[in-house]
């Protein structure tokens, strides 16, 4: 008999398929899957140091959110009263960054954020914000996988983003530095191809929101004679190692000029609900080849970083509008924009998104017999259409329990301060 470092019971999820495995068991060692099956065949080759018994449970991968702004988590509620985009940034948001950002701000809006996630099932996100050097280090401490991205307008922001990437180098192998030029609209184009360059170069992701809103659009046609793609690709922008927040007012030429370069695009329902954005064509966006995933947006747009809330609403907002339009998301779909598509959107699929032999043993395990969930016919719905963020009681990153019967264990210790920083920005910001 083999010994490992820990056996997960349940009814596994792999997200490989649509299949399911009642009664099914997991060995992970050093931090990946060794092997997965029925459970009497693993329990009879793996003795474990430690054996989480869920059989009444779902496991499942952990979630990827694909587009966040966690260091912003403490502007939660702040800009509600917002019509548009524009007014959201200019009226609210750029006012109080300009008073509030620092690395504390950051570090504990980030810790807020990386507590939050954790509790719906997140275990990988992609972020772009400011100090996301400060961010990296509350990551850590969660002991979450992400991509961080330090926010770039101007040339002197790259040359900042630059050393974040090079200062981030083997800090840690859960954290992934990259370059994130805020937008086409708010960099200028020199900032935006030496941004690329130094993506290609040092083979780090380049995140930029794009076709957020109508607007947008009008104006860079106006100004450039060019779609948001064209114009990208006039700056030799596009790769596969390019994450496009949003992507909601893309035309079919321009979802083609995506789908040719390998980029991808992070869909988020309820920020481009709450700021009138538009609703994204997600299908048209796979039918295109392009790798689709979730994301949450910051809780400034959002209001909440829960991966369950975003695949309801996702889901339900494909429905509303599949008239010569959108077409509908299966319940399968949706969760696997949430797993295995959105590692793929990351270029991490390799690694997480799936149950796999090989892969890094990041998962969840989540109840499935809350009354508010039965009876239950399909599993996919049961998780899209009927679970909650609070369903999940157990989420491992890399064969580490970050939390347990929904008690955080990595950031436990954080608590106590947590509250203390969350108070003191609350009331300054209310203040003003």
């Amino acid at each position: 008999m083999q010994h490992i470092d820990l056996i997960v019971q349940g009814t596994l999820v792999p997200m490989q398929g649509k299949d399911i495995l009642e009664d099914g068991a997991i060995a992970i060692h050093q931090g990946i899957i060794k092997a997965l099956g029925p459970s009497a065949a693993i329990m009879a080759t793996y003795s474990a140091q430690t054996t989480l018994a869920a059989q009444d449970s779902f496991v499942l991968p952990g979630f990827v959110n694909g587009h966040t702004h966690v260091g912003m988590s403490f502007l939660r509620g702040v800009a509600d009263d917002a019509q548009d985009l524009q007014s959201w940034l200019q009226d609210y948001i750029f006012p109080l960054e300009k008073k509030f950002l620092s690395e504390d701000f950051v570090y504990w809006s980030t810790t807020l954020a990386c507590y939050e996630m954790i509790q719906s099932g997140v275990t990988t996100f992609a972020d772009m914000y400011f100090f996301e050097y400060a961010a990296a280090q509350a990551v850590a401490h969660a002991g979450m996988r992400a991509i961080l991205g330090e926010t770039i307008f101007i040339m002197r922001d790259l040359v900042y983003a630059q050393e974040f990437c090079n200062a981030l180098k083997g800090y840690s192998p859960l954290i992934t530095a990259a370059v994130a030029p805020h937008s086409l609209y708010s960099c200028d184009a020199q900032t935006l191809m030496q941004a690329h360059d130094f993506s290609h170069t040092h083979d780090v992701p380049f995140i930029i929101h794009v076709a957020e809103q109508k607007n947008e659009i009008l104006t860079l046609r106006k100004k450039t004679g060019l779609s948001p793609s064209e114009y990208m690709q006039s700056l030799v922008l596009l790769s596969p190692r390019v994450i496009i927040a949003h992507g909601v007012h893309f035309s079919d030429a321009d979802l083609a000029i995506v789908g040719k370069s390998g980029a991808s695009i992070i869909y988020n329902p309820t920020s481009n609900m709450k700021l009138g954005s538009g609703i994204a064509r997600v299908k048209s966006m796979q039918e295109h080849g392009i790798a689709v995933g979730l994301g949450t947006d910051g809780t400034a747009s959002n209001n909440a970083l829960d991966a369950f809330a975003e695949m309801k609403t996702g889901a339900l907002l494909q429905d509303l509008c599949v008239e010569d339009y959108c077409k509908p998301l299966t319940p399968f779909e949706v969760v696997k924009l949430a797993t295995i598509d959105g590692a793929r959107a990351l270029k991490m699929d390799h690694k997480i998104g799936s149950l796999q032999v090989g892969k890094a043993a990041d998962m969840i395990i989540m109840n499935r017999q809350d009354f508010a969930q039965l009876p239950s016919y399909d599993v996919y719905s049961q998780i899209v259409y009927a679970s909650k963020s609070t369903d999940v009681q157990t989420v491992i990153i890399d064969g580490k329990i970050v939390m347990h019967k929904r008690r955080m264990v990595t950031l436990f210790d954080k608590v106590a301060q947590l509250r203390e920083r969350i108070a003191h920005y609350q009331k300054a910001i209310k203040n003003i």
